[in-house]
């Protein structure tokens, strides 16, 4: 049984040079290792150069910062190309406990009807994130909620994931297709796993455990995410697509930005910002009922 990893990475090449041997030195080897480079400005390219030796290694170098969606979509059809049972996703700042992909690999043995697993993402204190496995509420406003902490005792099942370790099976990807290529940032893993869970149920297993290195701002003064403009811009469009009923997504939105403007009005750390956070809700709301997509040069790092 053969499995191919793909790492998106940009700008983070410490990170991904972790991420790269955790999957190299797993029990169950990959075949291949396919690293998308988001046109990254540090160093990353002669990082791969480290790496020229390993057959298994393929990097694909974009000409311009496409966003992390472009470079999922780069990475699933090229592992599909390869044509490997199964795929793996993540980002650079996912590092791999050396069993993960050997414990995803015999319960896809023992459960064959089940076309994608997932495993624990916890950071690196050990403690669990959450907010990359969580079950549907509403299938017409798309609300969900992450799974119960409760639940990582046993494997469990799920609706939707983040692109944090999740495996795909071929015939899966055959069958959906490649993740929304034009989101930029934000939301494409979603979307994708909404289409995951119409073909197959998603697994758990949870003693299979992959370390999350991602930036927490906890206790840090408030100042303005552009990625936030992709997250409302593309969930409305996530919406439109897979809502079982769009006549709840008008109080669904409108109760939002009630909440977003509150913020606004009441948070003292965002009044300096509003102008900012104004536009970027009206922006993200215009070009998500319009359908826009890509890269918006007034949202970008």
């Amino acid at each position: 049984m053969s499995y191919t990893s793909v790492i998106v990475t940009f700008n983070r090449k410490d990170l991904l040079k972790k991420a790269i041997n955790s999957v190299l030195t797993q029990t169950y080897a990959p075949t291949y290792v396919i690293v998308v480079d988001n046109h990254s400005t540090d160093g990353t390219d002669e990082l791969m150069t480290t790496f020229a030796s390993r057959k298994e290694i393929v990097y694909v170098r974009t000409s311009e910062n496409v966003g992390g969606s472009m470079g999922f979509y780069l990475g699933l059809k090229r592992a599909y190309d390869l044509g490997t049972d199964w795929v793996s996703l993540s980002d650079d700042d996912a590092i791999f406990e050396t069993h993960y992909f050997e414990k995803l690999l015999v319960a896809s043995k023992q459960k064959p009807e089940v076309k994608c697993f997932t495993g624990t993402v916890r950071f690196p204190n050990e403690t669990i994130q959450d907010v990359h496995r969580r079950k549907l509420l509403n299938t017409a406003t798309l609300r969900e909620e992450p799974i119960d902490q409760s639940r990582y005792a046993k494997n469990f099942w799920l609706d939707s994931f983040t692109f944090v370790g999740v495996l795909l099976a071929h015939d899966l990807i055959k069958t959906i297709g490649f993740p929304e290529k034009n989101y930029f940032i934000w939301y494409d893993d979603t979307e994708y796993s909404l289409r995951v869970a119409k073909q197959t149920r998603i697994l758990n297993i949870s003693d299979a455990t992959v370390y999350h290195y991602n930036n927490v701002n906890v206790g840090q003064r408030f100042s303005p995410d552009w990625k936030e403009y992709y997250g409302i811009r593309n969930r409305i469009q996530m919406e439109k697509k897979h809502s079982s009923n769009r006549a709840w997504l008008i109080p669904s939105n409108c109760a939002f930005i009630l909440r977003r403007l509150c913020g606004m009005i009441l948070k003292k750390d965002h009044w300096k910002y509003s102008k900012y956070l104004f536009n970027q809700l009206k922006d993200g709301y215009r070009d998500g009922i319009k359908g826009v997509t890509g890269k918006n040069r007034k949202y970008l790092p």
